[in-house]
């Protein structure tokens, strides 16, 4: 069981990139198409940081990030995406966390 959940954590940290620029966050993945999210700080009310044993085992960690307005269609007032966007399987998560933490703030509270 922990063997599936490693190779399922190596995928993952493989086929996901992520950066964290002044306006926003952009997430990659995707094994064989890439698929490009973006979001901007102020839609951002949550981040939280997960550990699962294979986390623990590869000293890494996943960022998660939740938001107060889904993703719209240009034209359509239709939410089509109000799922959490995760950094997973990361090393340096409580950097990233952090940075996301001041970004935010900085953001709806300036």
């Amino acid at each position: 069981m922990y063997v599936i959940g490693f190779a399922f954590s190596v995928r993952q940290y493989k086929n996901a990139e992520y950066a964290i620029t002044d306006c926003g966050v952009f997430l990659t993945k995707g094994l064989f198409s890439k698929k490009l999210y973006y979001k901007p700080y102020r839609e951002i009310y949550d981040i939280q940081i997960r550990k699962e044993i294979s986390d623990i085992l590869c000293k890494t960690g996943t960022v998660t990030l939740s938001f107060e307005f889904p993703e719209q269609k240009i034209g359509s007032l239709t939410p089509v995406n109000m799922a959490p966007l995760k950094i997973k399987n990361i090393s340096d998560y409580m950097e990233v966390y952090k940075l996301l933490q001041e970004n935010v703030r900085r953001t709806n509270y300036v």
